[in-house]
């Protein structure tokens, strides 16, 4: 293997693992915001925020927030990734999904302050109206970030089943969006459990996305680079027979 694939290599899995890190601590973030123990029903859409305690909105806020932007770096490794596949559908998908994360970045940022618009709702007076008014403005941006995931998982499963690149067929599997749907699927079977994942879907997803591309990654490097070393062994097997054949000519 030459330098500069190993250079290569190297940044691929390192890009993975700071993917794969910007998911999970996101993931802890949506969890402080959105986790309770007591499910997500209610009288409204919003009731389950009532008991999020003072202390857990700042951190949910700043721990989803700040670390968000490894999400680009996280897709970026799968462009790297799926590129080999197909150019002009991975830069598609890496386009596509870098413009829905920001969507989402604007929708998990405004959060922390729907749960202090909630509950001086609950305590003070009616807020109904503001309430109306965040659920048209942001939670139309998540139905947006949805749909452009649908869409990019849909590239995504379309690049592993036809083309070259280094992850195996069985990934089509792991795609955002079924893995999304499965920790909603895991809430209604396992509500103890599934009301930890379900909240942090999204996140979820790609921990486990980011998780196995990294470590597939690993695998196909060094499976190459020993690949390479048998090969230049050969080789140099090979030029010193020859060079012995040579001589006995002589």
């Amino acid at each position: 293997m030459s330098n500069n694939t190993l250079l290569n290599s190297s940044k691929i899995i390192f890009y993975g693992v700071l993917g794969f890190l910007g998911a999970f601590l996101v993931g802890m973030g949506e969890c402080f915001l959105h986790y309770n123990p007591h499910g997500y029903g209610g009288e409204s859409t919003y009731s389950f925020l009532n008991e999020i305690a003072e202390w857990r909105i700042p951190w949910g806020h700043f721990l989803s927030v700040l670390p968000l932007p490894l999400y680009y770096i996280g897709y970026w490794h799968l462009y790297l990734i799926l590129r080999d596949s197909s150019e002009k559908l991975s830069k598609t998908f890496f386009i596509l999904s870098v413009y829905v994360l920001g969507l989402a970045h604007v929708w998990i940022g405004s959060r922390a302050i729907l749960i202090l618009i909630v509950q001086m709702n609950e305590t003070q007076g009616n807020l109904d109206n503001l309430l109306i008014a965040y659920d048209f403005f942001y939670e139309t941006l998540i139905s947006i970030v949805r749909i452009g995931i649908l869409i990019t998982s849909g590239l995504y499963i379309w690049m592993i089943w036809i083309g070259s690149s280094i992850l195996p067929r069985w990934m089509v599997v792991f795609n955002p969006i079924l893995l999304v749907v499965s920790s909603f699927g895991l809430y209604l079977i396992f509500p103890v459990f599934g009301g930890i994942i379900a909240p942090i879907a999204m996140n979820t997803a790609h921990i486990i996305l980011f998780a196995l591309t990294t470590g597939l990654s690993i695998r196909y490097f060094k499976n190459q680079s020993k690949s390479d070393k048998i090969t230049t062994s050969k080789e140099i097997l090979n030029k010193t027979k020859s060079e012995q054949t040579k001589d006995k000519h002589l």
